[in-house]
């Protein structure tokens, strides 16, 4: 049984050969329409579990009214965030993009990463993101003192790298801002209510087993990914449309060191990528 039946549209050629490779490879039933036309006509006559489009095929195929509603859709875009931005803040359904690098090329690990996840519902976790065999270092959080060891191991691990100085430094302000995030901001208690947004940043803090974040790192020598995951998952993707907006068009700016402090953060973590 296929993995899942996807629609690919691309205007690159060599994008659409990838992409049949890949995705076929991965299980997946892959139709790879070469102009608008035959994407219509596919649309038409044939439903999807996810749709991967360019980003101005999918307004042209929503200003005609021809996209499925039941199917899950990655954008592909040829800019950054900050170009698609005003687009995705009025397509509620889409939260996943993928953006080609300056040759117009898309990464096959960004295809196959973000393709599978979606349709095998598995939407965490670094390894996706790395090519097998990787090895990646899983640490439990459960106090704010922990932080400095964590990022400590992590800058560690860059330093076997052989990182440039510049990198380890993103890697390691990256690193403590998610950190935080996890300790101070996520925590939720049963009426939803923040527990600890409140609290000065270097007020202890410890969780329990059941508010514990997990701080993930690894490298498959072309990528170094960083997580920290969180059992709360209260931001949602409008938050994160907002605040990135509201650093995207420069108004005035969050405090990071304010307790509670949302946006800026997020807007850093984004930049550091």
């Amino acid at each position: 049984m296929a993995a899942g039946k996807i629609l690919f549209y691309d205007t690159n050629p060599l994008n659409r050969r990838e992409a049949i490779k890949t995705l076929s490879a991965a299980g997946c039933d892959v139709s790879c329409p070469s102009n608008y036309n035959e994407l219509e006509a596919i649309l038409g006559n044939a439903s999807f579990d996810l749709l991967t489009l360019e980003l101005e095929a999918h307004r042209q195929l929503c200003k005609a009214k021809l996209l499925p509603q039941k199917s899950a859709v990655v954008l592909i875009s040829q800019q950054g965030l900050e170009y698609s931005h005003p687009y995705l803040m009025s397509q509620a359904t889409v939260s996943n993009i993928i953006v080609k690098d300056r040759d117009q090329k898309i990464d096959h690990l960004d295809l196959i990463g973000t393709s599978m996840k979606i349709l095998r519902r598995d939407l965490f976790g670094i390894d996706k993101y790395l090519n097998w065999g990787a090895h990646i270092e899983n640490l439990l959080v459960t106090n704010s003192e922990s932080r400095p060891a964590f990022v400590g191991e992590l800058k560690s691990y860059c330093r076997q790298l052989g990182l440039r100085r510049s990198v380890i430094s993103a890697a390691e302000l990256l690193a403590e801002e998610m950190l935080m995030n996890a300790i101070y901001d996520a925590p939720l208690d049963s009426n939803n209510q923040r527990l600890y947004a409140h609290f000065s940043r270097t007020t202890p803090i410890h969780l329990s087993q059941e508010q514990a974040a997990q701080f993930s790192f690894g490298s498959d020598g072309q990528t170094l990914a960083i997580s920290v995951s969180d059992p709360f998952g209260s931001i949602s993707r409008d938050k994160i449309l907002e605040y990135l907006g509201r650093c995207f068009q420069g108004n005035s700016m969050p405090n990071l060191d304010k307790p509670g402090g949302a946006g800026l953060g997020l807007f850093f973590c984004f930049h550091s990528v």
